[in-house]
């Protein structure tokens, strides 16, 4: 029996792969911290749980409206926006030290920014780190690659929320970061420099 629905496409005729959302490693440059920077990029890397806001890698644009007498013309005006806001997810673990050491990680990062023990404001050159978001296919062939850079981080959330019906849930926290700017390499698109 032929199935002129499988024939008909390309992706099944053509055998092309599903674009697996779970296929991705997210990078993290902070700047210098206490202890050993490669291993804390390391430990930064396998707890990352998830992260959205790509899609402002094309910031929507604001519309420009001019009307003549009941009649509208709509025009694109500017974008909206012109940093990226990505929100990640880190799972919790603490190390032998008894230490949430993902948490602290990002706190002293955050830190860096503004400390509120102390009131101390940093510099941006002092808080600025970087981020490296890789999507891949399932043989570990690269589709995407976005470079940020001027990466700011926000405030971890989540880190107190207690409730005694999680269950076998593990402790999450999320955290909002902050880049002036990005390189997107997706294969098909044309490289911007």
């Amino acid at each position: 029996m032929a199935l002129s629905h499988f024939r008909n496409s390309h992706a099944a005729v053509n055998k092309w792969e599903v674009v697996n959302p779970a296929l991705f490693e997210v990078t993290l440059l902070p700047p210098a911290l206490d202890g050993d920077q490669e291993l804390t990029t390391q430990l930064l890397l396998e707890h990352v749980r998830s992260i959205s806001g790509l899609d402002g890698l094309n910031p929507p644009m604001g519309t420009v409206i001019q009307k003549y007498k009941q009649a509208e013309r709509v025009y694109l005006g500017v974008p909206e926006q012109t940093h990226l806001e990505l929100a990640m997810t880190f799972s919790l673990n603490l190390n032998d030290s008894n230490e949430n050491y993902i948490y602290t990680t990002l706190r002293k990062w955050y830190n860096k920014a503004f400390n509120p023990a102390t009131g101390a404001y940093g510099l941006k050159k002092d808080y600025c780190g970087s981020m490296v978001i890789v999507e891949y296919n399932r043989d570990g062939s690269i589709w995407r690659k976005v470079t940020c850079n001027n990466v700011i981080p926000g405030q971890p959330t989540g880190m107190n929320d207690r409730n005694y019906d999680s269950g076998n849930e593990a402790n999450e926290i999320s955290i909002t970061f902050q880049c002036d700017i990005w390189d997107d390499e997706t294969v098909g698109l044309p490289v911007y420099e």
